[in-house]
């Protein structure tokens, strides 16, 4: 019974790791909170001081909402777009590389109905030939 509870909760917090969303979310909110994080691991005052402290300078719906929140936003959908178009420019450039050295070295690339034309001679030529 409580084997099975643990099992349950292992596979809702997997699930919830899991999601972009909240993984993108829990990197944010780290980022924009790695203060409270280090003052709340590293500092030498008791520990209810730090929470105290923490409670009354870290605590406020920017770092721990907006912010985070807008950075998910951001990753989400905005960057897929800024590295797709990266993308789109390394292969544009990547294309005009092998243009320029196709040019030099006097190669010339077979369009797609080229190619299928000459398979297609190749193949009638094979089965022409009897040994």
């Amino acid at each position: 019974m409580l084997n099975d509870f643990r099992k349950s909760i292992q596979s809702v917090l997997y699930e919830r790791v899991r999601s972009p969303f909240s993984g993108a979310f829990f990197f944010s909110w780290i980022v924009w909170n790695w203060k409270l994080i280090f003052y709340l691991i590293f500092s030498n005052v008791l520990i209810n001081d730090r929470i105290k402290f923490v409670d009354e300078n870290y605590i406020n719906i920017y770092n721990n909402l907006i912010y985070p929140f807008a950075s998910t936003v951001f990753l989400i959908v905005v960057y897929p777009f800024i590295t797709t178009a990266g993308y789109w420019v390394w292969l544009k450039f990547k294309t005009w590389q092998i243009k320029i050295r196709n040019d030099i070295e006097k190669n010339q690339l077979l369009t797609l109905e080229q190619s299928i034309t000459l398979r297609m001679q190749i193949r009638n030529q094979k089965s022409g030939i009897r040994i």
